[in-house]
């Protein structure tokens, strides 16, 4: 609407596109890549510090074919136990693993995207993971992406400095219970708790 409107200003979304696509390379859903932002803050001389954003956003998804990684794009695929989508179970051998695919995954209905912002102000955001989703995660599974998240850039010698989301309950939801403003943890759910002193003594080794 705008390149239609405002035709000497905004270049044409395609244009937009084809840019983008060469001056990127390509994501994995679901996978952190904290390689690929430790190359980007040493070429840049910026300390190895970075503050995480996540954000989604609704989007109206056509599955589609990915001739490189022989799979379908577009999917809300399961989660793995780190919170993230398992990429492995897009893949597809023959016409009928495709329609199998489509039968028992739903399309994605909103795309999450989270960003790495080096301290520096010059600096632009590296998008370090994104994937779709159909919102049907919970808090817990936000946790364990932030906690996975946390962990993979700790391995290869970057620290998370705060981690920030949007709106969404269930990331209200969690920092509710990082922060336990107005509750208490209920010591009944033992998945929970015993998830939360294995990860406490891990910060702490």
């Amino acid at each position: 609407m705008f390149e239609a409107n405002f035709k000497s200003i905004f270049p044409n979304p395609r244009i937009i596109e084809k840019k983008i696509c060469e001056q990127s390379e390509p994501v994995i859903e679901g996978r952190i890549n904290a390689a690929e932002l430790l190359k980007y803050l040493k070429d840049n001389g910026c300390p190895l510090v970075v503050s995480i954003a996540a954000d989604g956003t609704a989007i109206q998804t056509r599955p589609e074919y990915c001739s490189s990684r022989n799979s379908l794009l577009g999917l809300d695929l399961p989660l793995s136990a780190n919170g993230f989508p398992d990429s492995r179970s897009s893949v597809v051998e023959d016409a009928s693993a495709i329609a199998n695919l489509l039968v028992q995954c739903k399309s994605s209905t909103s795309v999450i995207v989270f960003m790495a912002q080096p301290l520096s102000d010059l600096l632009a955001p590296f998008r370090l993971c994104c994937f779709g989703t159909g919102n049907t995660y919970t808090a817990y599974d936000v946790q364990q992406r932030v906690y996975s998240i946390e962990h993979e850039l700790r391995l290869h010698g970057i620290r998370m400095l705060t981690y920030a989301a949007d709106g969404d309950s269930k990331e209200m939801k969690y920092m509710r219970y990082q922060l336990q403003l107005g509750l208490s943890i209920d010591l009944s759910d033992k998945n929970f708790f015993s998830f939360s002193i294995i990860y406490l003594n891990w910060k702490q080794s």
